[in-house]
This record gives C-alpha cells, sequence and structure tokens, in this order.
C-alpha cells in the first residue's frame, strides 16, 4: 500500500474545502481520507474505490474515541478488543480502545464512505449523562476499557443524516468553513 500526505490530481474533484487529505492507494483499491480539526474533535470523511474484495489493516499506539457512520454501503470490521458489529448505510457506533489495531473488510467492488468523528470524553458529557448506557461507556472509557457504546449499532436520526450530509455538501470557505465545521 501506498500512502501519501497529499492530494493527487484525480482526488482534486473530491476534495473537501478545509480538511488535510490523505490519499492510499494499494492493487484493488484506492481512498481518500480527509481530517478536520476541531477543538475537542477531528473529523474524517474517508471514500474508498474497491476493485475486488480487499481487507485493510491499520495498527498503531494511539488511543481513540470515536463515533463512526456509515455513509454508504455495509462496512465490516474488527477491532482487538471490541467486538464491532456490522455497520449499515446511515448506521453509527461509537467505540473506545487504548490502541489502534483495527481490520476493514470491503467484500464487493464498489464505493464505500465512512464519516467519523474522533473526541474527547469530556464531549460525551455535551450528549448528556442521563442516559445509563451512555454512562456505562464513559465509565469504560475513564477506566481505560476497550469497548462499544451498548451492545447494537445505531441508526442515524434525520438530524445527524442532515448534518452530515451539510458538511459534505456545504459552500463555505476560509473562516465562514471553519465555524460552520466547528
Amino acid at each position: 500500500m501506498q500512502i501519501i500526505g497529499e492530494l493527487t490530481s484525480d482526488m482534486r474533484r473530491f476534495h473537501l474545502e478545509g480538511t488535510t487529505p490523505m490519499v492510499l492507494r494499494g492493487q484493488s483499491f484506492k481512498a481518500l481520507m480527509q481530517e478536520f480539526r476541531g477543538e475537542w474533535f477531528s473529523a474524517w470523511y474517508s471514500r474508498y474505490w474497491i476493485k475486488s474484495p480487499t481487507i485493510l489493516n491499520a495498527r498503531g499506539d494511539i488511543p481513540f474515541l470515536e463515533l463512526r457512520i456509515a455513509w454508504r454501503n455495509i462496512i465490516r470490521g474488527s477491532m482487538e478488543a471490541i467486538n464491532e458489529p456490522e455497520l449499515k448505510m446511515h448506521y453509527f457506533t461509537i467505540s473506545f480502545d487504548t490502541h489502534v489495531n483495527t481490520t476493514a473488510i470491503f467484500e464487493a467492488a464498489a464505493q464505500y464512505e465512512t464519516f467519523d468523528i474522533h473526541i474527547e470524553v469530556r464531549m460525551l458529557y455535551e450528549f448528556g449523562v442521563d442516559y445509563k448506557v451512555l454512562q456505562e461507556f464513559i465509565d469504560k472509557v475513564l477506566t481505560g476499557t476497550a469497548g462499544n457504546i451498548g451492545d447494537t449499532t445505531y441508526s442515524c436520526p434525520k438530524i445527524m443524516i442532515d448534518a452530515v450530509f451539510a458538511i459534505l455538501t456545504n459552500p463555505y470557505s476560509g473562516k465562514e468553513m471553519k465555524l460552520f465545521m466547528e
């Protein structure tokens, strides 16, 4: 696999203003991952063009707390310490692990898209700690225990789908883009 830390000419038309791009290329795929950094988060919009069944593995000593949305097609995968459920299109999960050791499985020749938000634990309190499942998950994160929020994936509410769509299609640039993304 080749990792290119800048935008390539064939990916320019997919670039979102204000994001930092990274291009991945392999024998049976190409991908464009774009990151936007906010104060307490980084958002990643990733597009994968898969020519034949492909498995991607990533490893690193980086703890992560992530809200992951399957934006196009079903995403399957696993993490070393977490039972990662299949993510159907417009479903999400929130996961925490002390380090990255993940596998993404692309079973068919197709385009896949994900929208992931890596957040700090204090952001979870903004969601409201009056929910039992959320508080149990926050307790896991605070004690350094890997896991998902709940035992299932969740359907994205319309407001979440609308928010991601607005981010991906917004007309802003410069300061306005940063304000909009925050």
